[in-house]
């Protein structure tokens, strides 16, 4: 699927970007929390398509607008076995990352002591409460279908808002320039990460 495939890809190239983290952190917690945390949002991306359209579906059925539209959707059944299987897949990756990126965070010391207090971490909890509130609610009979659809719409709000809304606002989430000098005769183990001061 061309969008967990894109999200797998930026993944991997956020880790790869010696720019961007220091050489010591690329270690076996950070790949752990980045990959399943991209694929947890990428499935949460596809979640909210089939929102989207399941909304839009319903909206064609009460106006009994019975054209082109409605016949190139799914019915509302299958778009709430759709959401449902996209958010049970993405909630445990987005659950291993999140764990992965606690570990990450505590050995790296990247975030600092009060790491729990960094915007990206807080809201990435937000994140994994609402969906897991859709998982719980939705072994009740009354929750599915638009209230599913509309919960998965705010859940996704909330991924943007995780995704970019730290960068826009200028924090790094331990990402920061840095310089790397390579000293003659050194090996790639000794190299010297020396920050790059904006």
């Amino acid at each position: 699927m061309p969008i967990v495939t894109g999200f797998s890809i930026a993944s991997v190239a956020l880790v790869r970007n010696d720019l961007a983290m220091t050489y010591n952190l690329k270690t076996f917690w950070l790949f752990a929390h980045i990959i399943p945390i991209f694929l947890g949002y990428a499935s949460f991306t596809v979640s909210f398509i089939f929102s989207i359209m399941y909304l839009t579906q319903e909206r064609q059925l009460k106006k009994k607008a019975f054209g082109p539209l409605f016949e190139s959707l799914p019915s509302l059944e299958t778009l709430d076995t759709l959401m449902w299987k996209t958010i049970t897949f993405g909630f445990p990756l987005l659950t291993i990352g999140l764990v992965a990126g606690t570990v990450w965070a505590k050995t790296s010391n990247i975030l600092g002591l009060l790491w729990y207090l960094d915007p990206k971490v807080l809201l990435g909890s937000l994140t994994w409460l609402i969906y897991a509130a859709i998982l719980h609610l939705r072994l009740g009979a009354s929750f599915h279908g638009t209230k599913v659809a509309i919960v998965t719409i705010v859940g996704f709000a909330i991924v943007l808002l995780t995704f970019i809304g730290p960068f826009l606002m200028g924090h790094k989430h331990g990402y920061e320039k840095r310089s790397v000098t390579l000293e003659q005769n050194v090996s790639p183990d000794d190299v010297r990460i020396t920050k790059v001061k904006s």
